[in-house]
């Protein structure tokens, strides 16, 4: 997965891969990132992914502040049984 921003919506910055702490993108998938605004802290953003790591699937979630470092996913719902 890779992000980019512009201030102005017609320039844009080079792509820059994201960085999502303890996930190794050789052993899993990640099919969608949906990030927005915090609502709570606007400072920060919110993710929402389907995530395939190492065998085992579930739905998660990840904060940052920046948008290309990112926590640990945290599980919010996990699939049944054992992937791939």
């Amino acid at each position: 997965m890779q992000v980019t921003s512009s201030a102005d919506g017609t320039t844009w910055a080079p792509f820059q891969a994201l960085a999502i702490a303890d996930y190794a993108h050789a052993e899993g998938n990640i099919y969608f990132f949906a990030a927005q605004v915090n609502p709570v802290l606007e400072s920060s953003l919110l993710a929402l992914f389907p995530l395939e790591h190492r065998g085992r699937g579930c739905l998660a979630f990840a904060c940052s502040r920046d948008g290309v470092r990112w926590s640990r996913p945290m599980a919010l719902l996990s699939c049944e049984g054992e992937l791939g």
